[in-house]
């Protein structure tokens, strides 16, 4: 049996599952962070972080290699400002509050741009592309759904590793749940990737924007140092920021399941 007539039977998901596993040692284990980094937003400002280049080329490699043809790289449907418009909103909020607190330096913002891309590309094929498209096949829609949401969320933990800050991991996996929802309801009711790709990349783009800002506010702190000094409560803070658009995710998954289901 060759690649492409296995990958549309029963091949998929276990395919998806290692090209999930695979994809996580590229994402972690092919980038050294630089000299004196501690937290995301010193490692997406400090040069081009290859992991992630590598991560992207893997898993776009691995879609090509099985020939999917369901994985959403196509024009989406016509009515895509009523899908997109609430995120849209906060990313224009984000990046004002940015340029209100003073941008980085023109080389910084360069940088975080050309990393954020990458990422919403990796992980936007690996997850909503590949792993969504491999699970389908053996669940139900909404079961399929919250079972990559949350490995969405839940491999945002193992930022700690990086940055040494369990809470912080855990708060931003709570918040990728949230944001990792909006994205699958975006790809889902679009029928492309593509929006859901750069809807990730211009929210992780001036999400750490702000950050790098914010730390240029405080005498040069890094995210981690800032955090210390912040009540876990008021940590909590950015996640119910981010609760409307799990609410507008809802909203618009709330015909899903109407669709016939896999065989």
């Amino acid at each position: 049996m060759n690649a492409k007539s296995w990958s549309r039977t029963e091949g998929t998901l276990p395919i998806a599952i290692a090209a999930f596993v695979l994809w996580i040692a590229v994402t972690s284990l092919t980038g050294v962070a630089p000299e004196g980094a501690t937290d995301i937003s010193e490692l997406v400002s400090a040069g081009v972080a290859w992991q992630f280049f590598y991560a992207s080329a893997f898993i776009l490699l691995i879609a090509v290699i099985f020939r999917w043809r369901d994985l959403g790289f196509n024009r989406p449907r016509p009515g895509l400002f009523g899908i997109v418009w609430l995120p849209a909103v906060y990313i224009a909020v984000m990046f004002a509050s940015a340029v209100s607190l003073g941008l980085p330096p023109p080389h910084i913002v360069l940088l975080v741009l050309i990393n954020t891309m990458l990422v919403g590309i990796s992980e936007e094929t690996m997850f909503r592309g590949v792993l969504f498209s491999g699970v389908r096949r053996v669940m139900r829609i909404w079961p399929a759904i919250i079972v990559v949401t949350l490995v969405f969320g839940v491999v945002h933990v193992l930022n700690a590793l990086f940055t040494g800050n369990l809470l912080g991991a855990a708060l931003q996996a709570l918040a990728a749940t949230m944001s990792g929802l909006l994205f699958l309801a975006v790809r889902i009711r679009s029928g492309s990737l593509y929006p859901a790709m750069i809807l990730h990349a211009l929210w992780d783009f001036s999400l750490l924007t702000i950050v790098r800002s914010a730390s240029a506010q405080a005498e040069g702190q890094s995210l981690n140092e800032v955090a210390a000094n912040i009540p876990w409560y008021q940590q909590l803070v950015p996640v119910l920021v981010v609760l409307p658009l799990l609410l507008h995710a809802m909203y618009l998954l709330r015909k899903v399941g109407r669709d016939p289901e896999p065989g």
